[in-house]
Order: C-alpha cells, then structure tokens, then sequence
C-alpha cells in the first residue's frame, strides 16, 4: 500500500508500532510560531489516508521534517500546481522529509479524490491524505488550496513551523499565471531546513481557492 510505503521511506514507525498511542501523540503536540496558540486535543481528530486509516503527519519521529500540502481535486490554481509538488515530495522524501498532499475540503464521493490523486500524480508522489474535519488545516493557519506548511516536531511534542505560504509564484494573483515560476518557496524552505538553516521567508501569501471552513465544533 502506498501510504504504509511513504511511511517507512520518512522512518515513520512508530504510529505503525504502538497504534495505541496515535491518540495520545495528537493530544501531546502544539504549534510554536510567533503568534499563533498551541493546539487543543479536541483539534487533532479526523485526519486519515485514502485508505480510512488514521495518520496524522504531526506523529513523526522528533526532529523530523514534515511537508503538508492542502491540495483540491476541483481547484485549476491547485492542479496547476501539481508537477512542482510531485517532482519536490520524492525529492524531499529522499533527504529525510515527510510530505503529504491534504484534502481539507474531501468531496462526499471519495472515488474522485483517488482518481483525481492517479490522474494528477499525487498518490505516486507522496502520501495522501484527508481532513474532513479540517483539523489539520485549523492548527497550521492554512485556508487556501495549495497552501504549503513545513515544520519540525520536537521531542517535547511541540510543533516549530518554519514555512507557510504558497508553493511557487507561479500565480502573482487570482486569474495571472506567469509562464513558469520565478521563486519557489517550498522548495527554498525545504532546502534551508534539510540544511539545518531558517529559510529565507517563513511566510507567504498563497493564492488559490479558498479552504471552505466548516464552523469549529469546539
């Protein structure tokens, strides 16, 4: 199965291990960026591969690095984007970062997320995962599609974002696409991170279609 092979490929054992403990994990991390509050337990319920198994990529090993994507099967700026994010997951996968592509607005038809992940090249990519209860993208801040977050988690459970914002610039604003990028972002931060500096941003504006916040059951 593809995603029990992207976890193995981050060295992502140990929700594989003590499946018991996934719980406990969601509830012990936080968020630590300037200005933004650690999350509540409440916060981190729902998330799940196309296979309806639990993973939530705040889990990982403490000191990993952890790239989220929140992707949208019916999103032109989203799919637009999806060369740059399938070329960068296996490259970032094989320096030791976990990526994953996240739907935080999953059609009722689960069938299109999964032809839409084979069609564009996602599920070969990386990992991909859902968010019905928009969980994920309530803790890292995102609220577009594609909206890139990457971070560390910590041995004390707490989660240090060093990125978030768009993927490339390949859109300058809505309905303006440039030829071909002139800065990619993600990429840069990626690097930065792998070679144990802060990138040179830590936060951008992403442009493309708004993530359809569901009011917070807290």
């Amino acid at each position: 199965m593809d995603w029990l092979k992207n976890r193995f490929a981050c060295v992502c054992v140990a929700a594989l291990i003590l499946p018991s403990t996934v719980g406990f994990f969601w509830g012990a991390c936080s968020l630590r960026q300037s200005g933004r509050a650690p999350t509540h337990p409440s916060e981190l319920r729902g998330i799940t591969t196309l296979d309806g198994c639990p993973l939530d990529p705040r889990d990982e090993i403490p000191g990993t690095l952890v790239a989220v994507v929140f992707i949208s099967h019916d999103c032109p700026i989203s799919n637009a984007l999806a060369p740059e994010l399938c070329a960068l997951a296996p490259n970032a996968r094989g320096r030791g970062v976990c990526f994953y592509a996240v739907h935080a607005n999953p059609p009722e038809d689960l069938a299109l997320v999964v032809t839409h992940g084979k069609e564009f090249g996602f599920s070969a990519a990386m990992t991909v995962l859902l968010d019905p209860d928009q969980t994920l993208a309530r803790a890292t801040g995102a609220r577009v599609m594609p909206e890139a977050v990457l971070f560390r988690c910590h041995a004390d459970r707490e989660i240090e974002i060093l990125y978030s914002g768009r993927v490339n610039d390949l859109y300058s604003a809505l309905g303006r696409r440039r030829a071909s990028p002139t800065r990619n972002e993600l990429r840069d931060a990626i690097d930065a991170a792998v070679a144990g500096v802060a990138p040179v941003q830590s936060k951008t504006k992403a442009i493309g279609c708004f993530i359809e916040m569901s009011p917070s059951p807290d």
